[in-house]
């Protein structure tokens, strides 16, 4: 939650005092979680959400929404936070913005990396970022997996690196 000093081949926390390493080149905050190690590394290579989302919308609705989003931002790139984000999603790509990965599998941080501008392995009930450090924190699909007695620490920690006037949006899945 603090600035971190760097050496050689870890971090130190300036807030708590703790040092954190780097694990395959990823800074790790976390210990591996090996229930979600290998579930999530892959990219979906299909039409992507945004692909189906232009093909189900006019091309008037797209760029007002667009427009209406982005515009917020006085910045020309904003600070994006993807929350659990897996192997990462391109879609964020392209958007004008530095995107963030957390999650807790070390091999869809492999991916990610390929995909946003920095990634970390952390729980997101305890976000390794300074306050106010984001314009957007989002998620895709992840929620929904978050016990109930985690949630409340989740939504404080998405409220705590969040800019007071950044925006959050996320894909909850349900069964209809």
């Amino acid at each position: 939650k603090g600035k971190l000093s760097t050496f050689k081949d870890k971090v130190k926390c300036d807030h708590c005092d703790k040092f954190f390493f780097f694990n395959k080149g990823i800074l790790s905050f976390t210990k591996i979680d090996q229930f979600y190690e290998g579930k999530f590394g892959k990219q979906v290579k299909k039409k992507s959400l945004l692909e189906n989302f232009y093909l189900k919308n006019s091309t008037f609705n797209i760029r007002f929404i667009h427009e209406r989003f982005f515009k917020r931002f006085k910045a020309s790139s904003p600070k994006v936070l993807d929350i659990g984000c897996g192997a990462g999603n391109p879609d964020l790509r392209l958007f004008p913005a530095e995107i963030v990965g957390v999650d807790l599998s070390l091999s869809s941080l492999n991916n990610a990396k390929e995909t946003y501008d920095s990634v970390y392995q952390a729980s997101i009930n305890q976000l390794p970022f300074e306050d106010n450090s984001f314009d957007v924190v989002c998620s895709f699909d992840i929620l929904g997996h978050i016990p109930k007695e985690e949630k409340g620490a989740v939504f404080s920690e998405i409220k705590r690196v969040l800019k007071p006037a950044g925006l959050t949006f996320h894909y909850i899945e349900v069964d209809a």
